[in-house]
């Protein structure tokens, strides 16, 4: 299936950019000049599941990062499928308080898009294929999501992951996933 594979993984790559072009959805005012530049990187490969990481940064007039941020593309080798990131791992508040707890460890405890949440917000941008984050490296499953703030009239927006060594425990199982469709 590696044609139809190929493919998607196009789409995602640029979804952006045709989203630019077509005008469903903007980065910049019509009159500025955008730069889409993607970086792909093979973060995990093995007989079952490949993962690629996506660094996206739109530029407006060659000078002004628009945005910035990192999506994952998982791939199950076996079945020649790309994977929905949603139906990878389970998560409940419980995992949500668990990676707060992770998350102020590996990163630190003054995070913005972190500490003005609850664990149910949290649950929810983690479960979220359009602001999780999920792939697989050699050191384990790697586990987050991108936000978006608004605080007045400032806004942040970025990142945040995990690393999970013991993951297992956390996936979800075929049967488990299709039964919640």
């Amino acid at each position: 299936n590696e044609e139809e594979i190929n493919r998607k993984i196009l789409e995602m790559t640029a979804n952006d950019l045709f989203g630019h072009i077509s005008g469903d959805k903007t980065n910049t005012a019509a009159t500025e000049s955008v730069t889409f530049m993607v970086d792909s990187f093979v973060t995990y490969n093995d007989e079952e599941k490949m993962s690629i990481l996506l660094d996206v940064n739109v530029v407006t007039d060659d000078t002004y990062f628009a945005d910035s941020y990192i999506y994952a593309i998982n791939i199950d080798l076996v079945n020649g499928t790309i994977m929905d990131n949603g139906d990878i791992i389970e998560v409940d508040e419980d995992f949500a308080a668990m990676f707060r707890e992770k998350c102020c460890t590996q990163n630190g405890y003054d995070i913005e898009g972190l500490n003005n949440i609850e664990d149910s917000e949290l649950a929810e941008l983690l479960a979220d294929s359009d602001s999780n984050i999920v792939f697989f490296t050699p050191y384990g499953l790697e586990v987050g999501y991108s936000y978006e703030m608004q605080n007045g009239y400032e806004s942040s927006r970025g990142w945040m992951t995990i690393t999970l060594k013991d993951y297992e425990q956390y996936l979800k199982t075929k049967e488990k996933a299709e039964s919640e469709e």
